[in-house]
């Protein structure tokens, strides 16, 4: 897990975003903006990750599943 997060870490697109929040952040200019701009931007990661997490483990479990029934097929034949 910590390879994995290392190797995230280090993420050429992760760099062009955070340069774009900071742009966004910097073209915001005030405070107050800042805040809510940031926090949005922390949701939205979060979500993405989150919604491709479960479709990850979701195809998993459906290929676990078909294998598992094909493999009970071979064993009742």
């Amino acid at each position: 897990m910590l390879i994995a997060a290392a190797v995230d870490s280090v993420n050429p697109c992760c760099f062009a975003i955070l340069i774009f929040l900071f742009g966004t952040l910097l073209i915001a200019g005030r405070r107050r903006r800042i805040l809510p701009i940031g926090l949005s931007f922390i949701a939205a990661i979060f979500l993405s990750y989150f919604l491709m997490g479960l479709g990850v483990y979701s195809a998993i479990q459906a290929a676990g599943s078909s294998i598992t029934h094909l493999l009970q097929l071979e064993i009742k034949s």
